[in-house]
């Protein structure tokens, strides 16, 4: 195993069960989010805390990908992503890593290039019925700011 697994590993087994992630840049509460994500992170892996803040945000996102192309599979997606360049994906994923055992993952990345936006969030969860909960409502959230902007019927 690569040393950046091991950190990898580290950084997902310790963020099970804490809740909603994020961070941003390109919006009036970027700043705000960035530190916010930052301080959590250091908080909850003290691998980290050495580390300058934008590492911190770089290895966070760098692990929630590895995991979610290496040790996950999806199980259910929500895709919106019209030819105005605004993007969002909700996706709910069933993982397994042999140190771990089972766990599952909620992933959601909007991104607006016009306007050089992005937001990328996640959860982990052991019980699938939090995650599954957690994609719901995301889903639910994302369907009624469509349906009220009238960018989607649904």
């Amino acid at each position: 195993m690569s040393s950046n697994e091991k950190l990898y590993l580290k950084i997902i087994s310790r963020l099970i069960d804490t809740g909603y992630h994020g961070t941003s840049y390109g919006h009036p509460s970027a700043e705000e989010h960035f530190k916010n994500f930052v301080d959590k992170m250091k908080r909850y892996v003290p691998e980290l805390r050495k580390l300058d803040p934008e590492d911190v945000e770089e290895t966070v996102i760098d692990a929630i990908n590895y995991a979610s192309e290496n040790w996950c599979r999806a199980e259910s997606f929500f895709e919106h992503a019209p030819e105005t360049g605004y993007y969002i994906g909700i996706g709910l994923f069933r993982c397994h890593h042999p140190e771990l055992g089972r766990f599952y993952l909620v992933l959601r990345e909007e991104s607006n290039p016009d306007f050089n936006v992005h937001y990328f969030n996640f959860s982990l969860w052991k019980r699938i019925r939090d995650a599954e909960r957690e994609y719901r409502e995301l889903v639910k959230i994302e369907k009624e700011y469509l349906r009220e902007h009238k960018i989607l019927n649904l």
